[in-house]
Formats: C-alpha cells, sequence, structure tokens
C-alpha cells in the first residue's frame, strides 16, 4: 500500500484528531473488512491442519513410551525411533500452526507466506487442503491481501480499533467438523497401517 492512500500520522494531544482524518480510515478499513475476515479464516484453517498432526504426533509418541514401557529393552528401540520421527515429523505441521496464526493476527509482510502456504496446502493435504489453499492463492495473489498486510493496514487497524469484522457462526461448526473427520482420516490410515 503507498503511502498516498494513508492520510498524514496521528496528531498529537495537542493536536486533536480531526474527523475528515478519522473519516477515511474508517473507510479504508470498511472497504478491505471482508478481505481482512477472509486472511483471518485462512490463517485460523491452516493453523487447524497445523495444530491437528501436532496433538495426533504426540498421542502417538504417549502410546509408543507406554508400550516401550511395558515390552522391556525389546521396544525400547522401537519406541525412541518412534519418538524421534515424531518429534521430526511435528516440525512440518507446527511450522503450519505458526504460520496460520500470523496470517490470522494479519501480520504485515505474511501475503508471501501466504502464497506459500496455500501451494503447499494445496500439494499436500488432500482434500481439505485443495480447498483452503486454493482459497489462499485467489485471497493473497489479489491487491486487497497485499495491502492488508502491509505495515501501512497494521496502522489502520490500530488506529480503528472500533471497526471489526464479526465474522460468521459457520466457521467454527467447520473447523469441528473439519477437526472430527481429519482426526478420524488419521485413525483410520494407523489402523491401516498397523494391519
Amino acid at each position: 500500500m503507498s503511502s498516498a492512500i494513508l492520510p498524514p500520522p496521528l496528531p498529537t494531544a495537542s493536536a486533536p484528531l480531526l474527523t475528515p482524518y478519522a473519516d477515511e480510515l474508517e473507510l479504508i478499513r470498511r472497504r478491505n473488512l471482508k478481505t481482512e475476515g477472509t486472511i483471518r479464516t485462512i490463517g485460523r484453517c491452516i493453523m487447524v491442519l497445523g495444530i491437528i498432526p501436532v496433538v495426533l504426533l504426540g498421542i502417538s509418541l504417549i502410546f509408543s513410551l507406554i508400550s516401550a514401557m511395558k515390552g522391556g529393552t525389546q521396544h525400547a528401540a522401537e519406541a525412541i525411533a518412534t519418538a524421534s520421527t515424531s518429534l521430526v515429523l511435528a516440525i512440518i505441521p507446527a511450522a503450519f500452526a505458526t504460520a496460520g496464526d500470523r496470517l490470522r493476527q494479519l501480520k504485515p509482510t505474511s501475503s508471501l507466506l501466504g502464497i506459500v502456504l496455500s501451494l503447499l496446502l494445496c500439494l499436500l493435504v488432500f482434500p481439505f487442503g485443495l480447498a483452503i489453499g486454493v482459497a489462499g492463492l485467489l485471497t493473497f495473489s489479489g491487491k486487497p491481501a497485499k495491502e492488508i498486510l502491509s505495515p501501512d493496514y497494521a496502522r489502520v487497524i490500530e488506529r480503528t480499533p472500533g471497526i471489526t469484522n464479526r465474522g460468521s457462526r459457520v466457521i467454527p461448526v467447520f473447523f469441528g467438523i473439519l477437526t472430527i473427520i481429519y482426526a478420524l482420516f488419521a485413525m483410520v490410515g494407523r489402523s491401516a497401517a498397523a494391519m
């Protein structure tokens, strides 16, 4: 976002806030509110898709350690291999969760991060990642997203705290269903691998 779009810096205590300045910031914020909500939602989805595998790997790690304690030295080597593999595999989803949180918070310079994560979701997490990835690519490649994820827009958000996107009630339900389905796929995949 160019500095020509934004009005001059905030007035100090000696120079009170002028109404046209506040109205201009509100107009900028309200114009981008829908895209802002979309970016936050995509960030939340990426966080969920990053957190669930970390939790499942943690549960797997706990069960392998319990079986190692019951099985003696023969299972100890297997448990150590499983634990180290789980820790290495947890790095990628943890990075997704962290990056999703940055997008959710609309951190400046997250636009490129959003495009990269959207591409990775399209390739790695089928079928949910494909839908979220395509939505992310369409959102992050647009001009409003580049404006929203700029340092100037962070100052607009800071100066207009009363304007928020209430969000949809459908999103929490979607997250719940997504979590259940994702966990079921993981459990079915693990039981099929164990056979």
